[in-house]
């Protein structure tokens, strides 16, 4: 806040604090890209909420953010804490208005294959079938050591 008072635009600047999660679509669906620029970030809900919403994502290179966008394709990779990279594809997004377009498009086209419920539910039940039958197959192949000892 106190930036955008000393940049001389807290007129033109809302900061409307934390959101109810049935409001954040809203917020992402008014927006025309979506910006994530932490120094860490194991995975990050958000990105995969605003490219659910077609937005495109320009985030930090760290964490999970490099999953869940794709440099080019669906958003773009920005080193963490370098703010002339991040005004740079800014300024681009601004400019080209199609390119904000088919990043969009490409964003929700790569949530809807890669994090849907399903998708992470089927991926979680497999997780625990390896496990299962990598237990099972262990304990299978102590056996034999097990009836020698007895």
């Amino acid at each position: 806040m106190a930036l955008a008072a000393n940049q001389g635009i807290a007129d033109s600047v809302i900061f409307v604090g934390n959101r109810s999660r049935h409001e954040l679509r809203d917020y992402y669906g008014a927006a025309d890209v979506f910006v994530t620029t932490p120094w860490y970030e194991p995975f990050g809900i958000t990105p995969v909420e605003a490219m659910a919403c077609a937005k495109p994502v320009i985030g930090a290179a760290v964490g999970g953010i490099k999953y869940t966008v794709r440099d080019g394709e669906t958003g773009f990779l920005v080193p963490p804490n370098d703010a002339e990279a991040l005004a740079d594809r800014l300024a681009l997004l601004y400019r080209d208005k199609n390119l904000l377009r088919v990043l969009g498009q490409k964003a929700l086209r790569r949530v809807n294959t890669l994090f849907t419920w399903d998708r992470v539910a089927g991926l979680m039940a497999a997780v625990y079938e390896d496990i299962e039958t990598g237990a099972a197959s262990k304990i299978a192949g102590a056996a034999p050591h097990l009836a020698a000892m007895s």
